[in-house]
Order: C-alpha cells, then sequence, then structure tokens
C-alpha cells in the first residue's frame, strides 16, 4: 500500500484528479427539458437530477441526447448519480454528464462516484465539491471484476425494489376494492369519493373523532435535544403513511399545554398543511414509546368509540391516493392546506366495527409485508455498501479470482 494526498490506496494502482477522469462534454441548452414539460407516458425516457430514475418522457426525437454512451448523470442539487446506457432525454434542472476517460471502465467509475462522501450543502451546488476529489483506480481488468460483484448485488437490490413495488401497488389495489365494496358483497352507492356500500353511514370526521392542531412552535432552530421533546413536522409523515425519524427537531412543551400536545399510542397524525401540494393529506398512526408532539403542520385525531384508528388510517391514505385533499387549496397561503374547517368537515363512510376491524388488517397485513421487504432491502444494501468501500480502496482485491466471463 502506498500513501497519496488523501488516502492509502495499492501500489499498483493509479489516482488522478476528478477533471483528469471525465471528458469534457457540451450539452445544448435547447435539449434539456424542463419539469414543467414532462409527459408521464411517451417514447423517449427523461433523466433528472431526482431520486426516481426516470423521471418522465417525452415524444420529441429532437431533444434526445447524441453524446457518449453510457453516460453518468449527475444531479448537482441532490448529488444523485445515474448510470445510463440508453437513449435518453434530460431534465433541464441541474443536471451534468459526467463521461469518463477510456481508461475507467464506466461502471467502475459509476460505482466510486457513488461511494463518495460529499457533504450535502442545502439547495446550493455540488459540482464544485465533486471537481475536488480524486479518483483512485487499478487496471482495466481488475475494474471490471469489481463492476461484475457490484453490479450483481445491484440486480439483488433492484430486484427486491421491484418486490417492494409490486407490494405497494397491491395494497393501493387493495385499499380500492376494500373501500370501494367493502366485504360484505352489497349494493353500491354513489357519493362524493365515489362508490361506497350501500350501508356504510357517513359521518364527518368532527363526528368520528377528536381533533386537535399542534404547536403553534418555531422549530426553526430547535435541533438540539436539550430544548425538549421531539416534535413531528410535516417531513416526519412518509407517502406511504409512516412515521419517519430521520430529522428530528425539538420543542420545550409549556406544562399548561400538555394534556393536549402530548401523543399517545393509537393517535392519529394526519398532514394538513405542506409547501408541496402532494403532501397534504399524509397520514400516519402513531405507536410509538416515549415522549412526543407535533407541529402546527400536524393535526392529531384520536377516534371516538365506534370508529377503530387502523381503520380510519387507511381510510384517510385512500382518500389521498384517490387525490380527494388535492382539490382544497387555501388561497390566503403560500403553503398548500387542506384548511380547518375541511378537515373537520371530512366524509367518512364507515361500516359496522368488525368490518373495520377486518378491512384494517387486511391492509395491516400488506403494509407489514412491505416492511419486511423494506428491513430485507436495507440489510442488502447496507451490505453493498460496506463490499463497496472494500473495494473502492483496496482492502479487499480480486484481481487473481477468475469470475468467468464478464460482461461489464
Amino acid at each position: 500500500m502506498r500513501r497519496t494526498t488523501k488516502s492509502i490506496i495499492p501500489e499498483d494502482w493509479e489516482q488522478k484528479s476528478f477533471s483528469e477522469c471525465v471528458e469534457k462534454t457540451s450539452i445544448p441548452r435547447q435539449i434539456k427539458i424542463p419539469q414543467g414539460q414532462y409527459q408521464k407516458a411517451g417514447e423517449y425516457p427523461i433523466v433528472d437530477q431526482g431520486a426516481d430514475f426516470i423521471a418522465g418522457y417525452t415524444d420529441d426525437k429532437s431533444r434526445l441526447y447524441s453524446g457518449q454512451l453510457p453516460v453518468i448523470v449527475f444531479g448537482d442539487h441532490t448529488r444523485i448519480f445515474k448510470y445510463v446506457d440508453f437513449a435518453f432525454s434530460l431534465g433541464a434542472d441541474g443536471t451534468k454528464l459526467l463521461c469518463p476517460k477510456k481508461y475507467l471502465n464506466p461502471h467502475y467509475f459509476y460505482y466510486y462516484l457513488c461511494g463518495l462522501s460529499l457533504e450535502s450543502k442545502g439547495y446550493n451546488r455540488h459540482y464544485k465539491y465533486l471537481k475536488e476529489e480524486l479518483i483512485s483506480f487499478p487496471g482495466m481488468l481488475e475494474q471490471r471484476k469489481i463492476s461484475h460483484i457490484l453490479l450483481n448485488i445491484k440486480n439483488v437490490i433492484d430486484h427486491q425494489e421491484q418486490i417492494i413495488a409490486k407490494t405497494k401497488e397491491l395494497k393501493r389495489s387493495l385499499m380500492h376494492q376494500l373501500f370501494t365494496h367493502g366485504l360484505r358483497s352489497e349494493e353500491l352507492k354513489e357519493t362524493e369519493i365515489g362508490a361506497v356500500p350501500n350501508s356504510w353511514n357517513k359521518k364527518d370526521l368532527e363526528q368520528v373523532a377528536d381533533i386537535v392542531y399542534g404547536a403553534q412552535a418555531a422549530v426553526a432552530h430547535a435541533l438540539d435535544s436539550s430544548i425538549g421533546t421531539p416534535i413531528f413536522t410535516n417531513i416526519n409523515i412518509t407517502n406511504e403513511g409512516k412515521i419517519d425519524l430521520t430529522t428530528l427537531r425539538y420543542y420545550k412543551v409549556p406544562e399548561k399545554k400538555r394534556n393536549r400536545l402530548m401523543l399517545k399510542k393509537g393517535d392519529i397524525l394526519f398532514n394538513w398543511r405542506s409547501g408541496s401540494k402532494g403532501h397534504v393529506g399524509k397520514t400516519a398512526l402513531f405507536e410509538l414509546d416515549g415522549e412526543y408532539t407535533f407541529s402546527s403542520f400536524i393535526l392529531r385525531f384520536r377516534t371516538s368509540k365506534d370508529m377503530r384508528n387502523r381503520f380510519l388510517v387507511y381510510y384517510l391514505q385512500y382518500l389521498k391516493s384517490i387525490g380527494y385533499f388535492s382539490q382544497y387549496r387555501d388561497q390566503s397561503s403560500v403553503n398548500s392546506v387542506f384548511n380547518a374547517s375541511a378537515s373537520a368537515k371530512i366524509p367518512v363512510f364507515m361500516p359496522e366495527m368488525d368490518e373495520q376491524e377486518e378491512i384494517a388488517l387486511a391492509i395491516n397485513s400488506i403494509d407489514l409485508k412491505i416492511g419486511a421487504e423494506k428491513s430485507r432491502s436495507n440489510s442488502i444494501k447496507a451490505l453493498f455498501r460496506t463490499i463497496l468501500n472494500n473495494l473502492m480502496i483496496g482492502q479487499a482485491r480480486v484481481k487473481d479470482i477468475d469470475f468467468g466471463e464478464i460482461n461489464v
């Protein structure tokens, strides 16, 4: 092993600056497609800096990228790397194209970049920090062997993600079936949310749940746990209806407000206010140990004795999935909101208690399946990161292993 400016690498490896490792590319501005012009379907995929590999589609052949393939798309704001080896169009916002030099295997270069720890600078551009990196690499054959290993693990991860996506789709289909037809093979009636079983009674949400608004707390600077109690904001509820503890803020709950603002197991959290319209209506069931509270972005529902809380959670998730909440907007606010009066008057179509329980149990079984598959996926991803790190610093060597035919 030998020490370089920033790291220790094997004696037979090279190390070059990032700029020495990429070809200069120039992309005509007119071929980049603004997000507002993305189509949901089309002949050509659009790749941008977002989390989804394919962001949208276009039918405009003149806006296809015509340069070197494969190429790596870098999200200047998101720090996301994407390996692209097919005809595509490029999103306009914050995308950079990276074409590796001939002495770098494209897959190897892509995985090396994925292993870098680029510090987030918020929604600023990160390419200038990427250019400060050094790229270490062995000979071409070992690069291909490393890529072969990582690609095979990545294929397992992709397969696992497909299982998760299909299970989520199953949940959506099951919710639509259950909240449209129920479990008793009844005649249907038309309502403001679509067809529902004839025997299901309609009540306003305020009739089946106690509704409490969260704390009017200034949480922008409350990242220090010594301040007080963890406080949920709109970022702590996922689109899948789960509580996300990745980023927690804190709030000192006034003693006189503790009865109103402290959460209990079984409470329902409803995201009624957000900077993004797509997040309004996110709903989760609170089942955590410990003390937590909630901000003014969140409504807390505590159900009455004739309403099962898990049924109501899934019912509200169903309403979000059919776009019920997106039709409302408080014009007096820059935020997307499902305003106060509308929240209290959400129509709740409810069967008898035993059917509520059966429906909630059926959907929850799918949720448990999704959770198990996500846990398995996270374990594989952790293994991938460990192997990636060891291979990219030469801690683990594969140059003498015969993998047979390698197609990377």
